[in-house]
């Protein structure tokens, strides 16, 4: 899961270890050390993204069981936002869609092949795509992270 989560403009190594949920990031703008966190469940699925415009990517998961986005500020640390947004079945698309380089939450619901966007730049209203079948896989930067999750 790399990603810019040190703010100096170079991707960062990070992985996620499913069972304890606790991340590791290498932060390039620190060489020789890294940090860690703990954030999600073992069932989460990991979803970082610049989900608040301050260019750091910010540690986020998805929880399938109850469809809510947990998303840690990387601007200001033991600040999270969560978000009620899909549900159990769906797939976490996250992406900045609407082009205003903030991340906006977003979710693939495979039984109807529609894609429910809540884009950041349009605050209380969603956009719903109808795009894909159920035998298809969405395509994001998470695919091949979740190639293997049904």
């Amino acid at each position: 899961m790399p990603g810019d989560y040190d703010g100096d403009g170079r991707s960062d190594v990070a992985v996620l270890r499913p069972g304890t949920g606790i991340w590791y990031i290498l932060e390039s703008g620190n060489p020789g050390s890294y940090s860690s966190i703990q954030w999600g469940l073992s069932s989460d699925i990991p979803t970082p993204g610049t989900y608040d415009a301050d260019a750091l990517t910010d540690i986020a998961v998805w929880r399938p069981t109850d469809g809510v986005w947990y998303i840690l500020s990387g601007c200001e640390p033991g600040t999270f936002a969560a978000t009620a947004w899909g549900t159990n079945g769906d797939k976490p698309v996250s992406g900045d869609f609407d082009g205003d380089g903030i991340t906006d939450i977003a979710v693939w619901r495979p039984s109807t092949g529609v894609w429910y966007l809540l884009l950041s730049g349009s605050p209380g209203s969603y956009t719903a795509i109808q795009w894909g079948l159920e035998s298809d896989v969405a395509i994001t930067p998470l695919t091949n992270i979740l190639g293997s999750i049904p």
